[in-house]
């Protein structure tokens, strides 16, 4: 439902205490994986950094 529907429902009907509050997606444990990606980018942005840098020197002397 959209627009002012539920806030007048709920005005009307009150809140429903019944239902457990929404936590969201918990994350699991500490994985190497998530470390192994930063490091796997690294070279990367590196690269990256590197080559924008040398470059702006080029282009303003």
């Amino acid at each position: 439902m959209q627009g002012f529907g539920p806030a007048i429902f709920i005005l009307i009907n009150g809140d429903d205490l019944s239902t457990e509050p929404y936590m969201g997606n918990q994350p699991g444990p500490f994985s190497l994986a998530f470390l192994f990606f930063f490091v796997a980018w690294a070279p990367f942005f590196l690269l990256a950094g590197y080559l924008i840098y040398r470059f702006k020197a080029i282009r303003h002397p």
